[in-house]
């Protein structure tokens, strides 16, 4: 099926009429006619080939209703057969991960994350405000190398990190970078445009969402458009 997914993109890609080195964003050809052929086109696309015969994995984020502090709550499920079972979330070994947000949000000094692997090396410090301040300049600088390499899907496939690191290291980074050094070495890299400045997500400390809407802001992180370059990476070479 692929062939004829690729076919259709590029034909609405020449609808679009967009920059090829534009930013990830929302739609201009959606935003400019919501029920125009573009939006018509994609959505015959993902009607013909996403459905519920079709899931075979979905992950989520929720807060539930029994909590009175802000908890956001990941996991996912995944077919076997006629079932669907519980992923176990990666350097967590549970089903579930967990993370309270108190005062700035998930940066802040009073933040929950249950359970918090420190994977990669130095996450636990990025992720804490007061740990952060108080490291070594090695520690500090390890763990903005170790966000950057949580966005840079050549280092780190999703199988190998938990939930929460993706959802945080955009703003993580925009926090910690004047503290610790990134001499590149775990940087993703690509001749695509990488730029996150389509959405807010540098923006917004109590946000964890990685792609989508909150209110009326769009959020889009650096591992999402990472990953989009790197898909593009992949697809040109088998051609």
């Amino acid at each position: 099926e692929l062939p004829g997914v690729l076919a259709d993109l590029e034909e609405m890609a020449r609808l679009q009429n967009l920059p090829r080195q534009a930013q990830l964003q929302v739609s201009p050809a959606v935003l400019q006619a919501p029920q125009g052929a573009y939006a018509q086109r994609l959505a015959s696309m993902i009607r013909s080939h996403c459905s519920s015969a079709t899931l075979t994995r979905l992950t989520f984020f929720a807060q539930p209703e029994v909590f009175a502090q802000v908890r956001w709550f990941f996991r996912g499920i995944e077919r076997s057969g006629s079932t669907f079972n519980d992923i176990s979330i990666p350097q967590v070994g549970d089903a579930g991960q967990h993370v309270v947000l108190q005062g700035e949000g998930y940066a802040g000094p009073q933040t929950s994350l249950t359970p918090l692997p420190d994977v990669p090396p130095g996450y636990s410090t990025a992720v804490s405000a007061t740990g952060f301040s108080s490291a070594s300049p090695s520690d500090r600088n390890r763990a903005v190398r170790g966000l950057s390499e949580i966005n840079n899907p050549l280092l780190r496939s999703t199988d190998t990190l938990a939930c929460v690191t993706c959802h945080t290291a955009t703003r993580l980074t925009a926090l910690r970078s004047d503290g610790g050094t990134d001499d590149g070495s775990t940087r993703y890299t690509s001749s695509e445009n990488l730029s996150v400045d389509g959405g807010a997500s540098t923006e917004f400390t109590g946000a964890l969402r990685a792609f989508g809407w909150l209110g009326t802001r769009l959020l889009i992180s650096q591992r999402v458009v990472n990953e989009s370059a790197q898909v593009l990476r992949e697809l040109q070479q088998c051609q």
